[in-house]
């Protein structure tokens, strides 16, 4: 009897073991998490670093922040310098999972910002995306005022 248990208990032990690296569905993670993928994906997200190409352009962004709302409302407020040239953004809009929650779509009034974000990471205090069509990956952590 004891065998048998203790042969469960093992077999039981290798199965979550080989099953719990495949829950992730991001890139960078998390490998599993209690919370909701909208759950997660709903806050205050300011940018933390901005690539394009792989190469970093965080500097030319001197504020750049995405609020999400579980249900799908979204603002997008930013600042941006390129070429000594200042271009300031505010747009609300929509959000949406597409590609079985492994990217989101935005919609907003102003329609140069919509674009769809491949997720990389997806935490509480972490979301980053990157549009492969543009090649530009956006790291964000939560705002904090």
């Amino acid at each position: 009897m004891n065998l048998k248990r203790n042969a469960l208990l093992i077999s039981t032990a290798i199965l979550v073991g080989l099953t719990i690296p495949s829950c992730s569905k991001y890139e960078d993670g998390p490998e599993i998490s209690l919370r909701s993928k909208e759950a997660r994906l709903a806050n205050t997200w300011e940018m933390e670093h901005v690539f394009m190409d792989g190469e970093v352009v965080t500097d030319n962004y001197e504020q750049f922040q995405l609020q999400l709302l579980e249900g799908g409302y979204a603002k997008w407020v930013s600042t941006a310098t390129f070429n000594d040239r200042t271009q300031d953004y505010e747009s609300e809009g929509t959000w949406t999972f597409v590609h079985d929650k492994e990217s989101v779509t935005f919609n907003f009034d102003e329609e140069a910002l919509d674009q769809t974000f491949k997720i990389l990471k997806l935490e509480e205090d972490a979301l980053w995306m990157i549009n492969e069509t543009t090649n530009m990956e956006v790291q964000f952590e939560p705002y904090n005022e």
